[in-house]
């Protein structure tokens, strides 16, 4: 079989210009049905529904002006030195607003008072010397004040008080039969005759537990003293701190004063009576009493 090669004729130029501009028509006509049938088909769709979660409503108070505090907290107090009733204090940063003396109208003596006086100065059992009004119409202040310089023992002996505490007339009769008859008798059970009574404090235009800004305290208004220790003819000193005392004196010394006084607070009561004994005649609702001194 002989080999022949086919040999190709090249396509004539001219027939292919002829041909030319049939076929590209032909292929726009092809290319425009196909881009109306796209577009049909998109507008006989049916359209897409796209859902969107939208955020919550904007709070009405959310422009509201909202003032920070400035400072921290103020850290919790401790519970050891919590003030008793009688001695709460105010709290910090306010100023103490003392009231006058309950009882007392236009700057005189109410009657309880005026007779506890008329009864306590012509008492020979009692050294005491009246004084000129002090302090009346501040918050702070006695309409008519005695000071309180010693007391005569059923056996004649005089045993003094100091300093001599000022003080209103009713109390100064309270704490003169209380050493009369209590503190005698407590410091012979100790084994000697009692011979002095210190004191640690009386009159005092200041607030409950000497806090700034506390509520004016009873010492303010004349109505308390605190008992610092009882001295012995033996020269011993009997202090408040329990563990200094003989057995049993606490006790009698204890319940004397909360038997004659509203207001009694010692060791143990609120962290501020701890070296002495605060005593006073406070009046409260429903006649209430505060016993507070703690025994080891």
């Amino acid at each position: 079989m002989s080999d022949r090669r086919v040999r190709r004729r090249p396509f004539p130029p001219q027939r292919l210009a002829r041909l030319a501009p049939p076929v590209l028509a032909a292929m726009a006509v092809l290319a425009g049905s196909g881009v109306a049938a796209a577009a049909g088909m998109v507008a006989d769709a049916a359209p897409l529904a796209i859902h969107v979660q939208l955020p919550p409503p904007r709070p009405a108070d959310l422009d509201r002006v909202v003032s920070l505090p400035r400072t921290a907290p103020l850290p919790p107090p401790d519970p050891r030195r919590q003030p008793a009733v009688e001695e709460a204090t105010a709290p910090a940063g306010t100023e103490a607003t003392p009231a006058a003396p309950s009882g007392s109208e236009g700057g005189r003596e109410p009657p309880a008072e005026a007779d506890a006086c008329d009864r306590l100065l012509p008492d020979a059992r009692v050294v005491a010397r009246r004084l000129e009004p002090m302090g009346y119409g501040s918050g702070c202040g006695i309409p008519d004040p005695v000071q309180l310089e010693a007391v005569v023992l059923d056996d004649g002996r005089r045993v003094p008080i100091e300093p001599a505490p000022v003080m209103r007339c009713a109390l100064a009769a309270a704490v003169a039969d209380w050493a009369r008859q209590d503190l005698a008798a407590i410091a012979a059970k100790a084994g000697a005759p009692l011979t002095r009574i210190a004191n640690a404090a009386a009159y005092d235009c200041r607030g409950r537990n000497r806090v700034n800004g506390a509520k004016l305290s009873e010492h303010g208004r004349g109505n308390a003293i605190d008992i610092r220790s009882l001295t012995l003819a033996d020269g011993r000193v009997l202090g408040i701190a329990p563990r200094g005392l003989p057995a049993g004196i606490a006790v009698a010394w204890r319940e004397s004063a909360c038997a004659r006084f509203t207001t009694v607070l010692g060791p143990g009561s609120d962290g501020y009576h701890e070296e002495h004994l605060h005593v006073d005649l406070a009046a409260r609702r429903n006649g209430l009493r505060l016993c507070r001194w703690t025994l080891q």
